[in-house]
């Protein structure tokens, strides 16, 4: 076996070289569709689908990923590929990517219940490699214009799929491994192909997000097609039963809503929050919020299990401060928190009974990173989001900008907003590709800031109108 898995890689290492030497100047954007495709693989056929174990597991989009690379480095060595230069949010996450790496150095993986440098080359390297290809590639507008209905695309089947296993209709699921009773954990919830419905979720608010920033440029027919594809993927949403999900899944269409609607529009979303607010704190508020708190999911979870689940987070918060507090600036270690977590479940200081949340993940991006890589690795991570996210802004106010650009900023910061509620009440860092969609687009965006889209502008394109302009 593993004398062919070398032999597939040389073939394919001379055929990636044969094709480059002849590949024209003018298709080397297809780097940027290839990353897409990356995202499509990864998340459709990763390593839940299909891996070969060894001494560095190997699947499908990671072979694949192989291959990108060395096509990108032979278009750079014969010239085809410009690399221009560093950003400063290329430096903030080249630093961030190495602190994590002398982080993850000392971990013991029997007691850590992880590989720390596993964790790190596969959620913090592999994520960069696909930014620094993102980063580089000449994007055009058709591209663009792909890479939101291939996004459209993948939610549509991750939603079918998502009904699917909560229907029970195992037999239409594909692949077959994501109705593998064997895999108990979240069994029955629509988990996708990535075998987490967080994951999942995240990926069909892409979808969403997608949807929306297509919506509108299309004309009346296009937008009713949107609306349908709109319900299929707010159903595949709900179908993960993950209620950060579905606040996710809302994120870009409030975002999209007070970026272009009027002010009355605003002021009655605002009023309807305030509103809504005010019901939850009421007596029939409330019960609404434990029904939902004790929502049986999981077909080997029970309501009471799973209501017993929110209720540990406290206690985890409470654990992470402590952790947080010993080792502010540095923290305990990448990946290791099981391995120095242990005795702050003992702890008796606050009278609560920490010993119920042991043995369970961090719930928080934040806070994971915090306890994890201390105020220094939080603080990079923090500012490299900040700064992508400013020039998303940036992109989609500039009324100097084509509808494309703005349109690039525009997803982004629907992106982040569907990001944000899941990374607020999960670790995203351990789920697979969440990182890798979100910096695969933050270079895209920063590609798109600096050197603008490849090819000629379209003088008819559809412009946008702010609500703020």
């Amino acid at each position: 076996m593993k004398l062919l898995i070398v032999l597939f890689l040389i073939a394919g290492l001379v055929w990636a070289v044969a094709l480059m030497r002849r590949l024209p100047k003018q298709h080397t954007q297809s780097l940027s569709r290839s990353v897409v495709w990356l995202l499509l693989i990864g998340t459709v056929l990763g390593p839940a689908s299909f891996a070969i174990e060894g001494p560095i597991q190997i699947s499908v989009d990671r072979v694949f990923l192989a291959l990108v690379c060395v096509a990108a480095v032979i278009q750079w060595r014969f010239g085809v590929l410009r690399l221009d230069r560093w950003q400063r949010v290329d430096i903030v996450l080249g630093l961030f990517t190495v602190y994590l790496l002398f982080k993850s150095l000392g971990g013991v993986p029997d007691e850590a219940r992880v590989n720390p440098m596993g964790r790190w080359l596969f959620y913090v390297f592999v994520p960069l490699m696909v930014y620094t290809l993102a980063r580089f590639s000449r994007c055009t507008r058709s591209d663009f214009r792909w890479m939101l209905n291939a996004l459209i695309g993948l939610g549509l089947y991750l939603s079918v799929m998502a009904m699917f296993e909560v229907l029970g209709w195992h037999h239409l699921v594909f692949p077959r491994s994501i109705v593998d009773p064997t895999q108990w954990e979240f069994f029955g919830r629509g988990r996708g192909p990535l075998m987490n419905p967080i994951g999942n979720g995240f990926v069909i608010s892409l979808g969403i997000a997608a949807l929306t920033t297509r919506f509108l440029d299309v004309g009346r027919q296009g937008k009713m097609i949107c609306l349908c594809c709109g319900v299929i993927l707010m159903a595949g949403c709900y179908a993960t039963l993950t209620r950060s999900c579905w606040i996710g899944a809302v994120g870009p269409l409030m975002i999209a809503g007070w970026v272009f609607g009027s002010r009355a529009i605003r002021a009655l979303a605002l009023v309807a929050c305030v509103l809504a607010g005010m019901v939850l704190v009421t007596d029939t508020g409330r019960l609404l919020v434990r029904e939902v708190v004790a929502m049986k999911r999981d077909q080997a979870l029970s309501a009471k299990d799973a209501a017993k689940s929110v209720s540990l987070r406290p206690l985890l918060a409470i654990v992470a401060w402590e952790m947080f507090c010993d080792k502010p600036l540095v923290g305990h270690g990448f990946g290791q928190y099981f391995q120095h977590s242990q005795p702050y479940f003992s702890s008796r200081s606050y009278g609560l009974p920490l010993e119920q949340a042991r043995g369970y993940e961090h719930h928080n991006t934040f806070l994971a990173l915090l306890v994890d890589t201390g105020l220094i690795g939080l603080g990079l991570f923090l500012l490299a989001i900040a700064v992508v996210a400013a020039r998303a802004w940036s992109m989609l106010r500039d009324p100097r900008r084509e509808t494309a650009a703005k349109q690039m900023g525009l997803f982004f910061l629907c992106l982040f907003a569907a990001y944000l509620p899941n990374a607020v009440f999960h670790d995203m860092t351990i789920i697979p590709m969440v990182q890798t969609f979100v910096l695969a687009f933050a270079g895209f965006v920063v590609s798109v800031d600096d050197r603008g889209f490849a090819g000629q502008r379209n003088a008819e394109e559809p412009k946008l109108r702010l609500a703020m302009q």
